[in-house]
């Protein structure tokens, strides 16, 4: 005996759909994409119960979630020293921390029905040890992986010319498979001194702001 069939293959919270608009190149049924930039500002309560609703009725297989991370990663040390940026920098935190408890809920939910999730954000994020996420670690057969997004041709430009982003990256999930295809190390890390390595571009100047696009190698491998 094993859980009902699911409604749909895959939906996304804090995301543009860039899994549910794949779904159909293979053969899947795609749930819904839940971001500001499809209508959905889940900053407001109303909007989040509605988003509940909805992914109880659509049953997704896989839950792709990838909550703003601005506010947990270091590039925040180097903000102005000032009272208006130390405000701004409250509310972003306290804003992105209510959207990431609000994806824990929705995972926690997903294992509870025996469905599969999988969350993103950089591996050097402050969130990782919110307790949130770590009651979500917990939960059976949940993992977290780190892979370094070169590996799926993740690219970008500076003044040396365009270059990949090793951009690494922390997987959370409730799926072996899909860990594995996604928690893979940069090729450079182990290989001697003396022999090729590939070129990093370094993600500062706004880059990080386009690094936020997924290589579609890792859409794909997803």
């Amino acid at each position: 005996l094993g859980c009902p069939r699911a409604k749909s293959a895959v939906a996304e919270i804090f995301s543009p759909g860039r899994f549910t608009g794949k779904a159909g190149a293979f053969g899947l049924v795609p749930g819904t994409a839940f971001d500001l930039r499809t209508d959905w500002d889940l900053s407001c309560p109303k909007q989040q119960a509605k988003c509940w609703e909805q992914v109880e009725a659509e049953d997704p297989y896989l839950l792709v979630g990838s909550p703003i991370c601005k506010a947990f990663c270091a590039l925040q040390a180097l903000r102005p020293n000032t009272p208006e940026s130390w405000k701004q920098f409250q509310d972003l935190l306290r804003k992105s921390i209510a959207h990431l408890n609000f994806c824990m809920k929705l995972y926690k939910r997903r294992v509870e029905l025996g469905r599969k999730f999988l969350h993103e954000h950089p591996w050097s994020a402050s969130s990782w040890s919110r307790p949130s996420v770590r009651e979500v670690l917990k939960l059976p057969g949940v993992r977290l992986e780190r892979g370094d997004q070169c590996r799926f041709a993740a690219c970008s430009v500076d003044q040396d010319g365009p270059g990949l982003i090793r951009k690494a990256t922390g997987w959370m999930s409730n799926d072996d498979d899909i860990l594995d295809s996604v928690a893979l190390p940069c090729l450079n890390r182990g290989r001697p001194a003396d022999s090729p390595h590939h070129r990093h571009v370094q993600l500062i100047q706004g880059r990080p702001q386009a690094a936020e696009r997924y290589p579609e190698k890792l859409v794909l491998a997803i």
